[in-house]
């Protein structure tokens, strides 16, 4: 364990000795009740507790697109009523609101979102985009890369290793998308593996443990229980034996170290459901929601 002392080049937010609240996930808006939430959900890793901020963003808004850096938690985006650039979310130590002076350069939401240890990237997006755009953690600028990605598409899933995003499934103009493309954080070029989603869909929710990338749920011609994803290793599609217990789009995802959980979902759905990185199976997290989440932003402090 490393010895904790004051570092006067860091800010409080940033220092892990200061932070006691290091094992959460959040899932910042959404629209459950076909209506805009500014609410934030909270989801204990440690102890399954959860917890709600009711009015905590600076606007309701849905479809935002969830990115963490060490210290914060990032709302990219999202609609209401009209697409937004905003940039607002979560000061993980203290769990309060910030709203970054910052904006995108593209008002956007229903996108992918990923992150590096640098930026945070939101991929795709409202209209069927291929723009890759973000946010640098330590300037709090935006970024708008030259990449972008191969197909053209809204409501995809993103899940990153830690070179690379990728997003996942989503629908284009023409039907549902099985498509995995992304970004090379190096250099920020574009990448397009081989690989497919077993199950073409969108809505769905992106987990990631630190060697895979799974896709749970989302629409096909009805709500799917599938999950699959992509060996970060390889970039070769996998196909886990489980589903979801039941059918379920628009989650929220949050990942720990050891376990990813998918937080509500449409219909007025409050269900936390984890997915175990190890083993690869499903079960219910022991509180549900305090209140229904759909189309949410997720973002999470450090792993544990």
């Amino acid at each position: 364990m490393a010895q904790c002392f004051w570092n006067n080049h860091l800010l409080q937010e940033e220092d892990p000795c200061f932070n006691t609240l290091y094992s959460r996930g959040y899932a910042l808006g959404g629209s459950p009740f076909s209506s805009y939430k500014s609410d934030v959900h909270v989801y204990s890793f440690d102890t399954d507790a959860t917890d709600v901020y009711l009015s905590f963003l600076s606007l309701a808004r849905s479809g935002c697109t969830g990115v963490s850096s060490s210290s914060r938690g990032y709302a990219l985006g999202g609609y209401n009523g009209t697409k937004q650039s905003l940039i607002d979310g979560i000061v993980f130590h203290a769990e309060t609101l910030f709203i970054s002076a910052a904006t995108l350069p593209l008002a956007n939401g229903t996108a992918a979102g990923v992150e590096s240890t640098t930026n945070g990237y939101q991929m795709g997006g409202a209209g069927w985009l291929t723009d890759i755009q973000g946010i640098n953690f330590a300037t709090d600028a935006a970024i708008d890369p030259a990449a972008v990605l191969s197909v053209a598409r809204s409501y995809l899933s993103g899940v990153n290793s830690t070179t690379r995003g990728y997003a996942m499934g989503g629908s284009y103009v023409s039907g549902r998308s099985s498509d995995i493309d992304g970004i090379e954080f190096a250099g920020e070029t574009a990448i397009n593996p081989a690989a497919v989603l077993t199950v073409a869909r969108y809505n769905s929710c992106g987990l990631n443990s630190a060697t895979k990338g799974y896709v749970l749920g989302g629409f096909t011609t009805s709500v799917s229980k599938e999950i699959d994803g992509i060996d970060f290793g390889t970039e070769a599609a996998v196909n886990p034996a489980a589903q979801l217990a039941t059918a379920s789009t628009q989650q929220a995802a949050v990942n720990s170290a050891a376990f990813g959980a998918a937080l509500g979902g449409a219909f007025t759905k409050s269900d936390v459901v984890k997915f175990d990185f190890a083993t690869e199976a499903i079960s219910a997290g022991a509180a549900a929601l305090g209140l229904p989440c759909g189309n949410a932003a997720g973002c999470e402090s450090a792993a544990v």
